[in-house]
Order: C-alpha cells, then structure tokens, then sequence
C-alpha cells in the first residue's frame, strides 16, 4: 500500500490523497460492490476498478465476492430444507373430516415441499373466505381476501394458482 502512496502520482494535498488511499483499502474485505465502494470512496466503478488492478488487489477482491456467494447460495439451500412453519396437528384432523380450507391448506404446504413462509392460521383464514365467496357466488377479489387474512394480495394469487382454484 505505501509502495503504492509512493509511486503514484498525486495531486496537491498528498496527505489527503493517501488517506483516500488507505480507506478504499478498508472497503475491500466486506466485498462490497464496486459501485458500492466507488461511491463510497468518491469515484466511479470503473476507477474503483482500475485502483484494484493497479495495486493489486483486484483478486483479493474477487475471492471475497465468490465466498460470499457461496455464504449467500447455502444459506438459501439451508431455508429450503427447513420448513418455516411446521403443520400443527390440528390441521390433519379437520382435513379427514373434510373440512375443505384444511385439506387445500396440507395441499399447499405439500406442493411448497415445507418452504411455504405463510403463517398456517392465515391461510386456513383465507381458503375460508374463499370457499365462502364460492359458496355465496360472489367474485373473489386477492386485495380483500389477503386483507381479512393477513396476506399479500400477490401472495394469495400464487397460493389459489398453486392449489388450481382459479
């Protein structure tokens, strides 16, 4: 780093250029992007770039960016294994006596494969309201049901489409 400090050219104000030195070094083991740091250090990208090829760290860098893709990739791996609300027993004794928003809901949460993050009370809540809805003829509407559920319109949309009621 001081080799560097050394040999560059730098404008007036050497002191202050070398401190700007020193802390875009500080930015490189967070591994951050090279936008990120650019902004950070008061240049573009593509300068942040350069100065980690000129110096020598533009690999060191690197590395950093892939473990933390690594890091990111498994800890995606690891919440798909674990489901994020397990099924209470309940559940599986309303869906024998054929209570329709139990048995769509153990459907659900089997075709999610356990990764299915919606709370399982508010998706009973909401296959209810849809069967009621259903029931009465009237047109279903995502925005209400995911309000009177607790779930995201969007969200009530991919469940209904997943359980192919609509």
């Amino acid at each position: 780093m001081n080799e560097y400090i050394r040999k560059s050219k730098m404008p007036r104000g050497t002191l202050k250029a070398a401190k700007n030195l020193i802390e875009r070094d500080t930015l490189i083991p967070y591994g951050l992007s090279l936008t990120e740091m650019g902004s950070m250090a008061g240049i573009t990208r593509a300068g942040f770039h350069d100065y980690l090829k000129r110096t020598g760290q533009l690999e060191e860098w690197k590395d950093v960016r892939k473990k933390q893709k690594v890091e990111k990739s498994k800890l995606r791996e690891s919440r798909k294994r674990v489901p994020f609300y397990p099924i209470p027993n309940h559940f599986y004794c309303n869906a024998e006596r054929g209570i329709f928003a139990y048995q769509k809901a153990i459907e659900y949460y089997d075709a999610m494969k356990g990764t299915s993050q919606i709370p399982p009370d508010s998706l009973v809540r909401m296959l209810e309201l849809y069967e009621s809805k259903v029931d009465k003829e009237e047109v279903i509407r995502y925005k209400e049901l995911g309000r009177l559920s607790g779930i995201k319109r969007d969200t009530v949309k991919k469940v209904l489409e997943t359980l192919c009621l609509i």
